[in-house]
């Protein structure tokens, strides 16, 4: 349908489905009241049209999905370093690399959809995406990553199957990837994944993913996108499962908050993060003994406060939560044994 044709009657015909942003003109023409309408009840051939166009559309996702995994099959030997030694491995072309980065964004582009996640397990692709964790090329483990976190989140069933093979403890092993990129999609996917699942927090508190989350800000110190993403993680837990405070106790993790949040040329958004973060563990059980052992920590706030109402009023209003975090950790910091 060129644009401004007319579908005589308010009829639509077979050669105008394909047609979707003139159909959606159609359809809201006779809708908004910018036209006469003489609307009937849906036939019944317009009816199973209907639900064969939303039925051919779900379906078109799931091939989406399966060509993609085609390229994946297809190079699949070439992701990783060879497990014979001495045997030498063909690298990936560039033309290689670019088809199975475009395929692993072509899943990223509709595992949003719950069903479409879901159909991961079944057509093979979740286990291939966990094994790709592993891969060679740092560019292939982020992408497979990034897929994971998005199809994982808010999704029980995508939670179950990457606990039961192994999923979360691939991820953990990224976050001592040398790239950034890399491990910051590992920390967005183990956040999709612990979230909100308390299951998933415990198996991560068990296997030391809170040592690996420190030890992963402290090496990429300088990413911002990183910092904020591992500052984000903790608070998130520490506001939603107090109890996991308590293993806090033998890692950098509160220190880490200290040092980032009064880092001079640090942004202000990460040290309100580091703050406000710093008064979620101040709440739970035995986040109190955790904030008591930071040095010169009344300095440290009263500089904040300082800083705080040195910002103008519009700065003032955007960082509210910094100055309504800071007596919450004094109080902490100054409560007794």
């Amino acid at each position: 349908m060129a644009d401004g044709q007319k579908i005589e009657g308010g009829e639509i015909t077979p050669a105008h489905w394909q047609n979707w942003p003139g159909l959606l003109k159609w359809s809201m023409q006779y809708q908004d009241g910018t036209a006469n309408s003489s609307l009937e009840a849906m036939s019944k051939e317009k009816k199973e049209w209907l639900q064969k166009v939303m039925k051919e559309l779900s379906h078109s996702e799931v091939d989406v999905i399966g060509d993609a995994m085609k390229v994946l099959v297809k190079y699949s030997d070439l992701y990783f370093e060879p497990t014979v030694p001495d045997k030498v491995l063909a690298e990936l072309s560039s033309v290689q690399m670019n088809e199975t980065k475009k395929a692993l964004e072509r899943i990223l582009s509709v595992v949003d959809n719950v069903d479409n996640a879901n159909d991961l397990i079944p057509l093979g692709t979740l286990e291939m995406l966990i094994g790709l964790l592993r891969s060679k090329y740092s560019e292939v483990q982020s992408l497979a990553a990034q897929v994971i976190g998005e199809a994982a989140q808010n999704n029980p069933t995508v939670q179950a199957y990457l606990m039961d093979k192994g999923g979360l403890t691939s991820l953990i092993h990224l976050l001592q990837s040398d790239s950034a990129e890399c491990a910051t999609s590992a920390l967005t996917a183990i956040s999709s994944f612990i979230r909100s699942n308390l299951a998933g927090t415990l198996i991560f508190t068990e296997i030391n993913g809170w040592f690996k989350v420190a030890e992963c800000i402290e090496a990429h110190k300088q990413n911002d996108r990183l910092v904020k993403k591992g500052v984000f993680l903790i608070d998130c837990v520490a506001g939603q499962n107090p109890a996991i405070v308590q293993s806090f106790h033998n890692i950098r993790i509160v220190e880490l908050l200290v040092e980032l949040a009064t880092e001079p040329e640090r942004d202000i958004f990460i040290k309100e993060m580091c703050f406000t973060t710093l008064a979620a563990i101040s709440g739970a059980p035995a986040g109190a003994s955790l904030i008591r052992r930071q040095p010169d920590l009344t300095k440290i706030l009263t500089a904040a406060r300082v800083e705080y109402n040195e910002m103008s009023t519009e700065d003032q209003d955007s960082h509210r939560e910094l100055s309504e975090a800071l007596p919450i950790i004094l109080r902490a910091y100054l409560s007794k044994e």
